[in-house]
């Protein structure tokens, strides 16, 4: 193909927002934290590496629904609990704070998240 035609296909592909690194960045979050279940954390290294502008991962950050992201937060805590014999030991409370921040949650808000649930789990 030759340049002309090359840079023609991607500027259209670019003008009709096929290529555009802010849908993708969108999209890579809203799909991230509602199927793969992943925190903010996690999501921005991910978008960082696929060098994207850092303004762009903040707008994509707005589409997250602070509820629903608090109740994947609590579904995890809660399944990895379930998982386990014991929770009420330091150790199994360590466990489940790990899991949850390996998956890319915010430290304050897995804090948050068990004390909240201490008497669920």
């Amino acid at each position: 193909m030759a340049g002309d035609d090359a840079e023609a296909i991607i500027y259209s592909l670019r003008r009709r927002r096929f290529v555009d690194d802010g849908r993708f960045a969108v999209s890579f979050v809203r799909d991230r934290y509602r199927y793969s279940k992943w925190g903010r954390i996690k999501i921005r290294q991910h978008l960082q590496a696929k060098r994207v502008a850092p303004d762009l991962i903040e707008d994509a950050f707005e589409e997250i629904d602070e509820e629903e992201y608090m109740a994947i937060l609590q579904g995890i805590v809660k399944a990895k609990a379930c998982s386990m014999p014991e929770v009420s030991s330091y150790e199994a409370r360590t466990k489940i704070y790990r899991f949850a921040f390996a998956r890319g949650f915010e430290p304050a808000l897995i804090s948050r998240c068990m004390k909240d649930m201490k008497d669920d789990l």
